[in-house]
């Protein structure tokens, strides 16, 4: 169905994403993955896993080299590092199904304003139809 000569209309996932497939899709299938596109839910769920691991490696931290809070230690530093590709790949793929280049990940780095921007096109629907960077995420596994 095409309307007025657009794109298909192919509708977005009839449902989301869950948590533990969401982490398998984001860590294990595509690590380092820059291409196609992620759903909204995807990424969120992804964003809550890597907050839990946060608290988890702080506590561990703590109890194991002691509650200093003015930096982070051994394994948030093996956490956060570990993380940082599969999280980076995560917000391109998710601004790609927003029909947007990953390079809008940069406006993050302007002043006060830029995050704002990123945050407001990380929570938008994504296209209900094909675009440049791949087909509908199907938040099947």
């Amino acid at each position: 169905m095409e309307v007025h000569g657009g794109p298909e209309y192919v509708g977005r996932p009839a449902q989301m994403i869950g948590f533990p497939d969401a982490v398998k899709k984001a860590v294990l299938e595509n690590y380092v993955n820059f291409s196609g596109r992620a759903s909204r839910s995807e990424y969120w769920w992804f964003q809550l896993a890597v907050f839990i691991l946060g608290i988890i490696t702080a506590v561990l931290d703590g109890i194991i080299f002691g509650f200093e809070f003015d930096d982070p230690t051994v394994l948030s530093w093996i956490a956060q590092i570990g993380l940082f590709l599969p999280s980076l790949a995560l917000v391109v793929r998710r601004l790609h199904d927003l029909g947007r280049s990953g390079w809008w990940f940069l406006i993050a780095f302007v002043p006060c304003i830029g995050i704002i921007v990123l945050f407001v096109f990380l929570v938008q629907d994504g296209q209900p139809h094909h675009n440049e960077y791949g087909e509908v995420p199907t938040n099947t596994l």
